[in-house]
């Protein structure tokens, strides 16, 4: 099981995805809104976090979003809506795009409905 990255990661709390940028890390969260960008290249889908316990104030950054991408997605997302408001664990490397965190999902197994 050596080459499994999903096995070598560390469990974070979401507010610190940002100072794990290049690890591979395990997260809890609640998905507030689910994104599809049609008109961008690679029409990425963009899942925007909260803490599990509590929403985000409206106005402030999510700590962290989740990114699949068009050649991913089709293979097991079905519609945002599925997603919104349940809590779910995602494991993946954090990387930062135009300075934010975010986890780009490539394999279903790298997140989990835990409600």
């Amino acid at each position: 099981m050596a080459g499994n990255s999903l096995l070598a990661q560390t469990k974070i709390e979401l507010q610190d995805a940002a100072k794990h940028v290049g690890e591979t890390i395990t997260v809890t969260a609640k998905v507030e809104q689910v994104r599809f960008y049609f008109r961008m290249e690679q029409r990425p889908v963009v899942f925007t976090l909260a803490a599990a316990e509590n929403d985000r104030s409206p106005g402030t950054i999510a700590p962290l979003t989740l990114v699949v991408k068009n050649a991913d997605k089709n293979t097991y997302l079905k519609t945002g809506s599925e997603w919104v408001k349940k809590t779910v664990n995602i494991t993946g490397t954090v990387v930062l795009s135009n300075g934010l965190p975010q986890i780009e999902i490539a394999k279903p197994e790298q997140v989990s409905v835990v409600n």
